[in-house]
């Protein structure tokens, strides 16, 4: 019986990508767990991760995070806030884009006014959940004040107040 096993077992070749783990394939055991497969499929996929990584390194490094860089020293709190200049657009534009996000979900809707001029205040009802006041700079989100469906948010001249109190109260 030791001969008709010992022929079952294959010859080692040198070619195993897993080095003598590779023989476990050779294994004439009937009831063979796929240890083999699965642990060539976990080469398989830590080759393909490194590599991965590699390619991921190589593209960030050749992006390098110049804010991270210039600013070690500073702590974040003395640090000066920017103001965003690079994103002023015409009222139009900024109307425009609000009408299409009005247009894409219908069981929203939104109500745009502009009080002060430039700035958009918008009225965002979803359905009979809540009612959300979004004041906008450009395409820049302002203030949000988030109210329940049955809440005020006009002011007595009719129109949408974001200074009216709510009735919750914080802890």
């Amino acid at each position: 019986e030791l001969e008709r096993l010992s022929n079952l077992v294959g010859k080692p070749s040198e070619n195993h990508p897993l080095h003598n783990s590779g023989l476990l394939s050779l294994d004439p055991v009937q009831d063979k767990t796929p240890l083999y497969s699965q642990l060539l499929q976990a080469y398989k996929w830590s080759n393909k991760l490194q590599y991965h990584a590699g390619l991921a390194s190589g593209l960030l490094n050749q992006q390098s995070l110049k804010r991270s860089a210039n600013q070690m020293g500073v702590s974040a709190k003395r640090r000066p806030k920017a103001q965003p200049t690079t994103l002023v657009l015409p009222p139009q534009y900024v109307d425009d884009v609000i009408n299409r996000i009005d247009r894409m979900f219908p069981e929203m809707s939104i109500q745009l006014s502009r009080p002060n001029g430039t700035s958009a205040m918008l009225l965002v009802t979803l359905g009979k959940v809540l009612k959300v006041i979004v004041v906008m700079r450009s395409l820049f989100i302002d203030r949000t004040i988030v109210k329940g469906y049955n809440e005020n948010v006009y002011t007595e001249d009719g129109k949408v107040g974001y200074c009216i109190s709510n009735n919750i109260k914080y802890y």
